[in-house]
């Protein structure tokens, strides 16, 4: 199976006081991912507001309900996405620098942690 892989950095962290954390970062645009490949802008306008209506965020690509996404911008062709990270192990990942990024894949929609 074919599976396109995009990453990108979490660019803020924000801890809550019911020990969730809001993370945020580009999900993905139109740049060269690491297969060599870019996402289609036009593919990206429709796949990304039909993704958040149900918003959820996995960890690494599992079946691990890490949190759901809360906002969702484009600027230019970035889809920036926030997200709150409600499972505690994910939290503890992402604090510790284990779980770094957003990625997306084509075959498996969501943005991961």
């Amino acid at each position: 199976m074919n599976q396109t892989s995009i990453y990108a950095p979490i660019l803020k962290k924000e801890r809550q006081s019911d020990g969730t954390l809001l993370v945020t970062g580009i999900a993905t645009d139109d740049t060269l991912d690491v297969d060599d490949q870019i996402c289609d802008p036009a593919w990206l306008e429709r796949a990304m507001p039909t993704w958040f209506e149900y918003g959820n965020i996995r960890e690494q690509h599992s079946n691990i309900a890490a949190g759901v996404a809360t906002k969702l911008e484009q600027n230019g062709t970035q889809h920036i996405v926030t997200a709150r990270v409600v499972d505690p192990n994910s939290v503890m990942k992402v604090e510790a620098g284990v779980l770094r990024g957003f990625s997306i894949s084509a075959s498996g929609f969501p943005p991961f942690l």
